[in-house]
């Protein structure tokens, strides 16, 4: 052992990994004189090494080849002798940027490296990491290290090495693997479906901080709570088996409700004490929340509301009773917002209602925990939820995903889906990081290790029928502790302030990538200085991301980009692999310009609601005051920030006496906020409200105008509709056929279209979805020729129209193609027949090539039946066509 190499490693590798050279030390420090040494015996296909893991193992002589593997993230499963390791790194290609080895023996990793430099033998920028165990610090520290950086991504995607010996042998290599691989789903899932995704539940947070620093603490809900039976009831379909038990228990036990659930139990007459809510779309309010408030807002006085940060403003801001909203522990956002500069609670809360209820559970030291409706698979007769709690197309969209076996909890086996595995494996790590027994008393679903399966009946008699507690007075819990709100208040803004000045620093480190990006790829630089300054860009990202966790977070999917990139055009060799290089780097820059920018609209949002009064009445009037005073000043601030907030604790599409030019003014200005999404919401209730009734011609045109510019908007995650945007621009020009400004609002929208129609035709042609992606051709085409002709270039229009005919013969796939290239044939010989006598020479001889065209290909595509008109017809006999009627007898079409 060359103890002066083993210290060098040691060293190194502590830089990024100290808890587990922590651990390595101390193993070193147990063994002292007498290091473990492997005994090797040589055959002639390898060698078995014994004395230094507890059974010996085969390793052949390795023979590493990655030719045509070149991903950015290895791992190596099983570390061998040293030899084995030095060689494996030696022969990753340079595209690689980061390498797991998996291994528990603590003795093989202290003696590989003490006989190896293997940081010496990486890739230059390639980071080198060991998994050694399943414990949580160790895992964090190491994903910290090694994925964080380059953003989670490339690990879904990761090349796997096995050391055929020791996987055979040591059985903890496969179960650290599946951990690994665990984390990793878990991580990709945490992320939300995308960065937008996670800018959407800032900007909620932001928006529901009154309620996140003026409504209850954690503290205070499990003084109230604590030490009882917890029901944790959830939504799936064995519930209908056995939820009418807990009716008449409310002062035995604490039911706490996942959020669809709450409707169904209502309707039983069960009334929980808490319902957790999590989720960040609008849809998810409209699903349960607005039908509660709607059919039973008097029990909702009497059941405290567990919101996460991030769900949706108006969940929160409506809700009558007691109202709870935290941070997601874990997450770097709900981190950073609602706990380092808010300073309010945080719970772990996986990524489910019902993951939130257990916590909830843990948390309050419950006496016991059961747990009722928690099938998370698929009924015997393919149900997935209890009756009302979902819509029926939210249950069509769960039964049309593809199906796994798992255990039953029940014995034998269910069906479920991804996601729901998911929810299975942070169920088990919840259960498995308490000393808390879990009961599952769903009576049916999967199986959730951990967790012992009894009845309800077993649980109500061992657990519950005994209790009795006084009922929680939760107008004690409605009173909040006002003192020394001042001083906190200051600190608060102090914080943020300070947020924002680190955002300002993010800037001006993205404005120096700007600069060494320039220098990176400038003309006639030598490769090695091209290199060296990509470097130094992947640098100052990696500065930016440790300096602020929630641009790291919401950056992975960049970052992801990054990585593929450097892993891809590290060399910087060539052209192609500068431009890329370049093309990326420069859209990395440009979309964390954009994030940060967000964030620091929102954090001035959020300095300036912090010391805001919220209790001042939440109605019509309150609102349309709040509008003509934003009109009528030029310092609207502290109005707009007002209005924001009342809007959160009202829905105008519901409640109160709103119309149409109401809503057309607060949809106005929830999109200059950028809230377009919410603005169709009220353009669309505003609409409904002025069927079957007259209103002015310019007033209609100038409400479909501006619905048309609201449906065109990005809004985070929701996709600008431009076909919709189109039909109303298109409505709106019946009523205002001279307005300038609606005819480039239509110009704009119509080219948006195309281009978005070419990309989606694209993207599903290259997952092979040749339906799909052809189906987004002829769209793109139609609105092509619609553009065409908008420019008066009618010649144009027929020859996309002839290409959409040919690309709908060529594609294979359709099943009907006579039924689908029919009107585009009709348009096209029509439109040419009729302009053969146009004053225009251009359009003439299109016409003439079109008919052409038509008389010499339709007899070759089988397109008999076809209708025209007479003028048609004798136009494509001009040109060669045979055309022939048939008689009325035949009772076919000429």
């Amino acid at each position: 052992m060359d103890r002066a190499l083993l210290e060098k490693n040691l060293e190194k590798l502590e830089g990024h990994q100290p808890l587990l050279v922590k651990r390595l030390r101390a193993r070193l420090e147990e063994l002292g004189d007498s290091p473990m040494k492997p005994i090797f015996r040589e055959t002639p296909n390898g060698k078995w090494v014994s004395g230094i893991t507890e059974s010996p193992f085969f390793e052949k002589e390795p023979a590493f080849n990655f030719k045509h593997v070149k991903v950015p993230v290895y791992a190596l499963f099983g570390i061998g002798t040293p030899p084995y390791l030095f060689k494996m790194l030696k022969a990753l290609p340079q595209e690689a940027l980061a390498v797991i080895v998996v291994e528990p023996s603590l003795d093989l990793i202290l003696h590989t490296l003490s006989l190896t430099s293997a940081f010496m033998a990486l890739p230059r920028g390639c980071r080198l990491c060991f998994l050694v165990s399943d414990d949580r610090p160790l895992m964090d520290e190491l994903m910290d290290w090694t994925l964080v950086p380059m953003g989670i991504f490339p690990a879904a995607n990761m090349h796997s090495e096995y050391h055929g010996g020791e996987v055979e042998t040591v059985p903890e290599l496969k179960n650290l693997g599946e951990f690994f691989r665990t984390e990793v789903v878990y991580r990709l899932t945490l992320l939300g479906n995308s960065p937008e995704d996670t800018l959407l539940g800032f900007r909620h947070a932001v928006l529901n901080t009154p309620r996140i620093l003026k409504g209850i603490s954690m503290k205070s809900l499990k003084d109230a709570f604590g030490g009882r039976p917890f029901i944790c009831v959830a939504a799936g379909p064995s519930l209908e088996k056995n939820v009418d038990l807990i009716k008449g228990m409310e002062n035995k036990c604490v039911i706490v409700a996942c959020d669809t659930v709450l409707l169904p139990l209502l309707r039983r007459g069960i009334v929980p004490h808490v319902v957790t809510t999590i989720e960040r779309p609008y849809l998810s309010y409209k699903i349960w929340c607005q039908r509660v408030l709607d059919e039973y807002p008097d029990e909702c006085h009497n059941i405290v509301l567990l919101s996460q940060s991030v769900s949706y403003p108006m969940t929160a801001g409506r809700w009558p009773g007691p109202v709870v909203v935290i941070g997601k522990k874990g997450v770097p956002v709900d981190e950073w917002y609602v706990g380092a500069l808010l300073h309010r609670d945080r719970l772990y809360s996986g990524l489910s209602v019902a993951h939130m209820a257990l916590t909830l559970a843990i948390y309050s030291e419950a006496s016991s925990v059961a747990l009722i409706g928690q099938d998370l698979a698929y009924a015997p007769s393919g149900e997935t939820h209890v009756g009302g709690a979902v819509g029926q197309a939210i249950e069509s969209i769960e039964k049309s995903k593809a199906r796994l076996t798992v255990p039953a909890s029940m014995g034998g086996t269910v069906e479920t889906h991804d996601l729901w595995l998911t929810f299975i494996q942070i169920f088990e790590r919840i259960i498995a990081a308490t000393q808390k027994k879990v009961y599952d008393c769903t009576e049916g679903g999967a199986l959730i290790k951990g967790t012992e399966v009894i009845s309800l009946v077993e649980y109500l008699e061992e657990h519950v029928s005994s209790k009795s507690f006084e009922p929680v007075d939760l107008s004690y819990l409605l009173k909040t502790d006002r003192r020394g709100w001042s001083e906190e208040r200051e600190s608060i803004l102090a914080r943020i302030d300070s947020a924002r000045g680190d955002l300002e620093w993010c800037v001006r480190m993205l404005d120096e990538m700007d600069d060494l990006i320039e220098g990176a790829t400038a003309p006639a630089l030598p490769p090695s200085r091209r290199r060296d300054k990509g470097f130094k860009v992947a640098e100052l990202l990696d500065k930016i991301h440790a300096a602020n966790p929630v641009l790291s977070f919401i950056g992975q999917s960049y970052t992801y980009l990054a990585g593929t990139a450097m892993a891809e055009t590290r060399m910087m060799d060539n052209v192609e692999s500068v431009s890329r290089w370049e093309r990326v780097h420069r859209e990395i820059v440009r979309s964390h310009r954009a994030n940060v920018a967000f964030l620091d609209q929102w954090l001035n949002y959020a300095r300036s609601v912090v010391p805001f009064d919220t209790d001042t009445t939440a109605d019509r009037d309150s609102a349309m005051d709040l509008l003509e005073k934003i009109d009528g000043t030029t310092d609207k601030s502290d109005l707009m920030v007002a209005l924001s907030e009342l809007l959160c604790r009202m829905d105008p599409v519901v409640e109160g006496d709103f119309g149409p030019e109401d809503l057309w003014s607060l949809a106005r200005f929830l999109s200059s906020r950028g809230r377009s999404e919410e603005a169709c919401l009220f353009m669309a209730k505003g609409a409904s409200l002025m069927e079957d009734t007259s209103v002015p011609v310019d007033f209609a045109g100038r409400f479909l105008r501006d619905w048309a510019v609201m449906s065109a908007s990005h809004d985070l995650c929701r996709v600008p509709n431009l076909e919709e945007a189109m039909e109303l621009a298109s409505n709106a020009m019946r009523y205002l056929p001279d307005d300038e400004d609606l005819k480039a609002i239509m110009e704009e929208i119509s080219s948006r279209n195309v281009d978005q129609l070419r990309e989606l035709s694209r993207f599903f042609s290259d997952m092979g979805e040749t339906v799909r992606s052809l189906k987004f051709s002829v769209a793109r085409g139609r609105n092509k020729a619609e553009l065409a002709i908008r420019h008066d270039d009618l010649v144009g229009a027929m020859d996309v129209v002839r290409d959409m005919i040919l690309d709908l013969q060529a594609d294979e796939s359709h099943e009907n193609f006579v039924v689908a290239v029919s009107p585009f044939v009709e348009w096209l010989a029509t439109t040419s027949a009729r302009c053969l006598e146009a004053s225009d020479g251009l359009i003439v001889e299109g016409s003439k090539k079109h008919l052409d065209w038509l008389a010499h290909w339709i007899p070759t595509a089988g397109l008999e039946g076809l209708i025209f008109p007479t003028v048609t017809v004798q136009a494509l006999e001009k040109f060669g066509l045979k055309v022939w009627i048939d008689t009325a007898e035949t009772e076919t079409s000429q």
